[in-house]
This record gives C-alpha cells, sequence and structure tokens, in this order.
C-alpha cells in the first residue's frame, strides 16, 4: 500500500487525492449513496477486475469510428445525431464556387442546393411508392403507416413501411417522424416557423441522422489532473445529450438517448489513480471503465445501456467485472429511488493487429488522433454508409 501524501487511504486502496476529491465532489452525490458504501462498492469493483484485457474470439469486433478524446472536448458535443442540412451547407462537398460560396449571411443558392440534396437523400433512402420526397406538402401518421401527401392532392407512402417506427407529436401534425435504414435513423423534424420549415413545402426544418459510424469517447491523459478534466467533460457530454423519445408505431414510447457511443481508455501513460495492498496500480482501463459508466448512468435519464470498449479479458475475468458493475449500477438507481430500468453494461471488443499482437481497447483504425472529428464530417459518412453517393448528387 502506498504511503505517498500525495494518496488517501480508503477501503483498502491507496486513491489519489485529486481522483480522491473528484469523485467526493461530483460523482458519488449523483449516486445519492452513502459514501462509504460507494467506496466498499468500489474497492469490490476493483477486486472483480484482477485479470487483464487480452485479444480473443468470441465478441464481434467494431472495425471503424470516431475517436473523441474527452479532455480535449472544450464544449459537449452531440455523439449520437447530426444535421443533414446544416452538414452538407458547411462542407466543401458542394463546392464553394462562385454564387454557392457559405458566407456571413446565408447565401439562398447554396441552402436551396442543400435542401434539393436532402430530398433526394430521402428518396434514395426512404422511397415513396409513389412520387418524390420533393413535392410532398404534409407527413402524417395514419394507424401505423406513414401517410404523405403530394403537391397534386394525391396520397401515398414509404414503399417500405416497416421504415416508419415513430413520431412525436399529433399524429395529423407531427412535429417529427422517425424513420429507419440499416440499423441506424433518421429524424424528419417539421416547423412551419423555423428558418427553412417556413419556406418548404412540407415545412421540414431538418433532418437529423443518427450516426451510423461508432464514436468511441476516449478517456487517455498523461497525469490525474487530466483524467479528472476528463472525467469532469464526460459529465458535460451526458448531461447535454438530447433524449429523444418518439411514441412508436404500436403506441409505445421510445428513447433514442446515446446508441451509438462507447467508452475506452488508449493512454500510454498510466495514470496510476488506484493503488492496491500490494502495490501495484489498478488498470486505467478499469478505473475509467468504473468512473465514467457510474457517470453516465447518474447523469443520464432513463439510461438502459452502457457500451465499454475493450478486448475481452482472461477467462471468467470480464464477466465477474460486467456483472458486478451492472449490480452497482442497479443498486445505485435503488438508492436515486429512481424508475429507470435496470442498466445493462456490454463490452465492444477489438480484434488483433495485423502483426497478431492484442489490439489496445479502440475501435478501429484511428487517424490524426488528437483532433476532435467534426460531427460535419461524421453526417456526410453516415449518408455515404447508406448507400447514397453525396459528391454524384450534388452534381447534378
Amino acid at each position: 500500500m502506498s504511503n505517498n501524501p500525495d494518496f488517501l487511504q480508503q477501503s483498502g486502496l491507496a486513491v489519489s487525492s485529486v481522483y480522491y476529491d473528484f469523485v467526493e465532489a461530483s460523482v458519488i452525490p449523483a449516486t445519492a449513496m452513502q459514501r462509504e458504501m460507494f467506496w466498499d462498492t468500489f474497492a469490490s469493483l476493483v477486486a472483480s477486475a484482477n485479470g487483464h484485457y487480452s485479444s480473443s474470439t468470441g465478441e464481434s469486433a467494431v472495425t471503424s469510428g470516431t475517436r473523441i478524446p474527452v479532455r480535449a472536448c472544450s464544449q459537449p458535443v452531440d455523439a449520437a445525431w447530426g444535421s443533414l442540412y446544416d452538414a452538407l451547407y458547411s462542407d466543401n462537398v458542394i463546392p464553394h464556387t462562385a454564387g454557392l460560396k457559405p458566407g456571413s449571411r446565408v447565401n439562398i443558392a447554396r441552402r436551396e442546393r442543400v435542401i434539393r440534396c436532402g430530398k433526394d437523400f430521402l428518396d434514395t433512402t426512404f422511397p415513396l411508392s409513389e412520387g418524390s420526397h420533393r413535392h410532398a406538402i404534409s407527413y402524417m401518421a395514419y394507424f401505423q403507416n406513414l401517410l404523405v401527401i403530394l403537391a397534386d392532392g394525391s396520397t401515398t407512402g414509404l414503399q417500405n413501411p416497416k421504415q416508419f417506427v415513430a413520431k412525436n407529436g399529433p399524429s395529423d401534425s407531427p412535429d417529427s417522424i422517425l424513420l429507419e435504414h440499416n440499423g441506424t435513423h433518421t429524424e424528419i423534424s417539421f416547423d412551419r416557423n423555423g428558418k427553412i420549415g417556413a419556406s418548404d413545402l412540407a415545412t421540414i426544418d431538418d433532418i437529423q441522422l443518427e450516426s451510423a459510424i461508432p464514436t468511441l469517447f476516449d478517456f487517455e491523459a498523461n497525469s490525474a489532473g487530466e483524467k479528472c478534466d476528463a472525467y469532469q467533460n464526460w459529465i458535460a457530454i451526458v448531461t447535454s445529450q438530447r433524449n429523444r423519445t418518439f411514441s412508436s408505431r404500436d403506441g409505445e414510447v421510445r428513447s433514442m438517448k446515446n446508441s451509438n457511443w462507447a467508452i475506452a481508455s488508449t493512454g500510454t501513460t498510466p495514470c496510476s489513480l488506484v493503488i492496491k495492498q500490494d502495490g501495484s496500480a489498478v488498470a486505467d482501463w478499469v478505473v475509467d471503465a468504473i468512473t465514467a459508466t457510474i457517470i453516465e448512468s447518474a447523469y443520464s435519464n432513463n439510461l438502459s445501456t452502457v457500451r465499454l470498449c475493450a478486448t475481452n479479458a482472461e477467462a471468467g475475468t470480464k464477466d465477474t467485472f460486467i456483472t458486478e458493475l451492472q449490480q452497482f449500477l442497479s443498486g445505485m438507481n435503488e438508492h436515486r429511488g429512481t424508475t429507470a430500468p435496470d442498466t445493462i453494461v456490454k463490452v465492444i471488443s477489438t480484434s488483433a493487429d495485423n502483426a497478431g499482437k492484442p489490439a489496445r481497447p479502440v475501435i478501429g483504425t484511428v487517424s490524426d488522433s488528437e483532433r476532435v472529428p467534426s460531427p460535419v464530417t461524421a453526417t456526410i459518412d453516415t449518408m455515404q454508409s447508406h448507400g447514397y453517393d453525396v459528391k454524384q448528387a450534388i452534381a447534378f
């Protein structure tokens, strides 16, 4: 056990004073648990993660993704969704040529090109039985189907009615509708007073795409101070996420919060936030998994799944750790008096690298790793993942 004055003794562990102060101030109060119970349970979780994480088979590997270093997030980011209109307007996929250059004022010609491209995306990804989304003047939910009224007064629906999964607001004049393609969602929002909706035939104000590209929130840091800065940023990120709630086709409430992100740690410099009785440091990934998962669950409403990005643990270790972590979250929810369902912890594994060495816990290949990826790029990539050729579409 460490006698370092920068560490405090707690429940059989030596805890970095910086990390201890952060947990006492920002984590324990959110769990509504007694501090002694929290630290005792924390020590039990550490003990259940004795093995190290190594590469093996048994879980599907994620082969690509967007990595966001949490400590570099100076402001909250929406990890799960992006505006198709904003992305196309900002990105250079639509050339910044004469007449189409974005500037301090809205370029009407560029905006019209963006809207035309957005409607074309809908025609390609969610085709109507008859006509085009360009000619739609109204969308409504009719029993379990999407009914679309066209400018000539005719009515139509989706070629694949099952692509319509939910709506927000009244059936005859929804605030938004939720469509699904290849396992990811698109939200069409309506606002007759919106900056775009006011002049749109169908009052479509935006088209939001759920990211098809997994987002990895990476807690890499080089010191205890940087690590706790990352945890503090994580609180801001978690609490800023928009909780999209819809009424599904069968009438049930459907929540779309944080559907495609994972938690991980790829740091090469150990921060050694917690020291065990034998003098060895608890792996940063274990502390990150415990801390970030508790924060996500404690600061989120109606959270049902937390995803951890890691390679498989040695036999039995991962299962024990995940089981105890889920039990901790369930107990925490009881103390908070929440009616949310028990939180499920899922592990997204990674495969070995090309040399056959166990991969570090990181989703896919990462380039320019210190740059926080632009939501614009992620949204354009998502459009492409739906089979929509953006560059070809804007050329017409």
